[in-house]
């Protein structure tokens, strides 16, 4: 394991399903790309211009298209992954982070600017609903064991969040509170746990494991790293369980 040196400021992520390839959407005011890195040499394999600087990017279950939100030009990209040619775009306000359906029929796109988030086809790349994600919404991503759509926010004026659970209505059934501000969540590869990262004012950002089935918060590790903004795991990759304790 070591680092691997990019251009601005790498904030989204996403692994293929092979875990051969990381896409990094580069975030830096001056950064209009996404690195494309070989996971097998930690080396860069290619870069992907963009014409505004990017949020987020996810990756379609298949692997044939990368998706990456431009908030500052209000648009979703889907760009084709064998040759990195933009083949559609849909207008949509202020789009931070993306998660695609478990099926891959449908992207789920958190807003920058309100507490709505857009349910885009992925068929016809058209806005298909749009439904509240409580304040602020984050992340969001789908529960691949019951099909709960999980949204994190924040609750305005303090450095607390929670982790809205919303059902095939899109309509809210259970909350994980969280003492911080949830981000990302990831879902582990077994499905038995879901990953959050945590961003706490004047401290590190920390690490959350929520058992997936009843969302309790099992373990947290807390580090010096500040807010993180984006969360992979690697197909195959193992690692140990967090240590016990809260952050």
């Amino acid at each position: 394991m070591g680092s691997i040196k990019l251009e601005g400021s790498p904030g989204g992520i996403v692994v293929s399903s092979d875990g051969a390839l990381a896409y990094v959407a580069n975030t830096g005011p001056d950064s209009k790309s996404i690195s494309v890195i070989n996971l097998n040499s930690d080396t860069v394999a290619a870069t992907i211009n963009l014409s505004n600087t990017s949020a987020s990017i996810a990756l379609t279950p298949d692997d044939s298209e990368i998706l990456v939100s431009l908030p500052s030009a209000d648009a979703v990209l889907a760009i084709d992954a064998r040759n990195y040619n933009i083949i559609d775009q849909i207008g949509l306000d202020k789009p931070i982070y993306i998660m695609i359906s478990g099926d891959g029929s449908y992207a789920y796109v958190t807003s920058g600017s309100s507490n709505w988030i857009s349910q885009v086809s992925l068929s016809n790349f058209t806005l298909t609903n749009s439904f509240r994600g409580g304040n602020y919404p984050m992340g969001v991503v789908e529960n691949p064991i019951n099909g709960d759509l999980l949204v994190s926010n924040r609750i305005p004026s303090s450095y607390l969040g929670s982790i809205l659970v919303l059902d095939s209505n899109f309509v809210a059934h259970d909350t994980i509170d969280v003492d911080g501000h949830p981000t990302v969540m990831v879902f582990s590869e077994d499905e038995a746990l879901l990953w959050v990262t945590v961003g706490i004012s004047g401290e590190g950002g920390s690490l959350l494991s929520i058992d997936a089935g009843d969302y309790i918060i099992k373990s947290a590790l807390t580090g010096e790293c500040g807010w993180p903004l984006d969360l992979a795991i690697v197909p195959g990759e193992t690692g140990g369980e967090l240590p016990e304790g809260s952050p």
